[in-house]
């Protein structure tokens, strides 16, 4: 498995888990609440600094039972680069991505336009990011494993 995919796997992992524990946390501070009552921007800032911290250990942690697998096998751990498919790959995943997250930031400025609340803009805003990047993360592995 080449860096890329392994970077890739993580990627996919740290959008749902961070998305799902946010959601968990914000969910029911929003239960009964107007949107100005509700402490938002921690743990928006929080969340969207554990999908970088996560990505990075998933990374780490994927590369290290890797060799570790190959060396219990008796082979020689191989750390790949990646090559042109992998770029091709990149790309297609993150064209797809951005365009999700492209409409949502449309939907923000629609809601801006109307003075809604800016924590409904933000929870937009995080929101699309985060569909984005799992859309782009799961059609790249999809594409690994099925070709383009």
């Amino acid at each position: 498995m080449s860096m890329q995919q392994r970077t890739v796997w993580a990627s996919l992992i740290a959008f749902v888990v961070v998305g799902l524990v946010y959601a968990a946390v914000m969910i029911p501070r929003m239960i009964g609440s107007e949107p100005s009552e509700i402490s938002w921007v921690w743990p928006m800032a929080i969340a969207m600094g554990s999908i970088v911290v996560v990505i990075i250990a998933g990374v780490i942690v994927s590369t290290i039972s890797g060799a570790i697998s190959a060396t219990v096998r008796g082979e020689e751990p191989e750390f790949e680069e990646g090559d042109e498919r992998d770029k091709v790959i990149e790309n297609f995943g993150n064209a797809k991505g951005l365009s999700i997250a492209s409409f949502g930031s449309l939907g923000a400025i629609i809601l801006a336009m109307n003075d809604v609340d800016p924590f409904w803009i933000a929870q937009l805003l995080f929101a699309v990011g985060l569909l984005g990047g799992i859309v782009g993360a799961a059609l790249k592995l999809r594409a690994y494993s099925r070709g383009l």
